[in-house]
């Protein structure tokens, strides 16, 4: 299955871990792209979000920007756990 969600993150995040585990949690597919394992993704993400956005994790699903995990819990609460 394709992954339908994409994160970037970096290494020794606590966020990034959180948001990880509640898309394990729920079996939502997703991609990682860490950002310090792989440099060159920095400039795709920081053409992808908000200027100023300087933090991770940074969420996708698609192409729609989420934000960072507490932008996704909510994300999840109202849109994936309602089965909307």
């Amino acid at each position: 299955m394709m992954a339908l969600y994409t994160i970037y993150t970096r290494d020794l995040c606590g966020f990034c871990d959180a948001a990880k585990a509640l898309m394990d949690s729920l079996s939502l597919p997703y991609e990682e792209l860490n950002l310090e394992s792989h440099p060159h993704h920095r400039d795709e993400l920081l053409s992808k979000v908000p200027p100023g956005t300087t933090t991770v994790p940074q969420i996708f699903v698609g192409n729609l920007h989420i934000g960072g995990f507490d932008d996704f819990k909510v994300y999840v609460e109202e849109s994936v756990q309602s089965g909307r």
